[in-house]
């Protein structure tokens, strides 16, 4: 009777010890260091969100708690947060995004994950060809992976806009990217694609702009490419030790004038 008590016991344990194993969070790739660039226009900079930070404050409090540091890093300081770096400039198309990034020095961050979203101004913007917009999305990450061949690039469609016009570009738009990120990931670069189109949906895009996210639209943006950096994890590096040096502090573009770092 002893014996039959003392394996009870034992079982016991060991279901209660395989329970709180299943579930502890599991950090991606062996908790790597996150070293973040958000690249593209104005949703990348987080623009109409109260705090001006868009996506990324959510993203990093998701990947902290599932076990994950996070720096972000790019060229450009915005939003109401700390450590707000981004490569997001408002208003630029495709081609915009490839020449700012190669100007300003961006890519000497040496980023191990790179998050593009770029192409709704080659939609807005009249004359500017968005039927071969994916051509000029190629030359991107092509230039992205000269400069930086260690990133993981996980490029995103194209958020859903309320004018019916500029929305079916952007769903057209959206096949190409697409295939160009396809043809790049063939070709040997390392790259995944998240489909934020379906993962936000219209109701949560501001009525009067007609084309960025509210708050609440911005939390679904960073779950989408918290799923996509969780999914394609494993092809995250370390960071490289050469990058540049982040700033400890950068003023905010935010309402609040809180420092990166503190």
């Amino acid at each position: 009777m002893a014996a039959f008590r003392l394996l009870e016991i034992l079982l016991a344990t060991t279901s209660i010890c395989s329970a709180a194993t299943i579930n502890l969070p599991r950090s991606i790739n062996h908790g790597v260091h996150l070293r973040i660039m958000p690249q593209g226009a104005s949703a990348s900079r987080g623009q109409r969100s109260t705090d001006e930070a868009g996506y990324r404050p959510h993203l990093r409090e998701l990947l902290n708690a599932n076990g994950n540091n996070v720096t972000f890093v790019g060229s450009v300081s915005w939003g109401d947060m700390s450590n707000n770096l981004c490569e997001a400039h408002p208003g630029y198309t495709i081609k915009g995004v490839d020449d700012v990034a190669l100007k300003d020095g961006a890519y000497e961050y040496l980023p191990n994950v790179i998050l593009l979203n770029a192409g709704t101004n080659d939609c807005n913007i009249a004359g500017n060809h968005p039927e071969t917009a994916p051509q000029r999305y190629a030359t991107l990450l092509n230039n992205i992976r000269t400069n930086n061949p260690n990133a993981l690039v996980i490029a995103s469609s194209l958020l859903p806009n309320l004018k019916d016009s500029v929305d079916e570009c952007v769903k057209k738009l959206n096949v190409g990217i697409k295939q160009a990120v396809d043809n790049a990931t063939a070709d040997g670069m390392k790259t995944a694609w998240v489909d934020v189109y379906n993962a936000v949906p219209k109701t949560e895009i501001h009525t009067d702009d007609s084309t960025h996210p509210t708050d609440d639209g911005y939390k679904l943006f960073a779950k989408a490419w918290f799923e996509g950096i969780q999914k394609a994890g494993y092809l995250i590096s370390k960071p490289d030790p050469n990058g540049k040096e982040v700033p400890e502090t950068t003023a905010c573009g935010g309402k609040s004038g809180v420092k990166c770092g503190q």
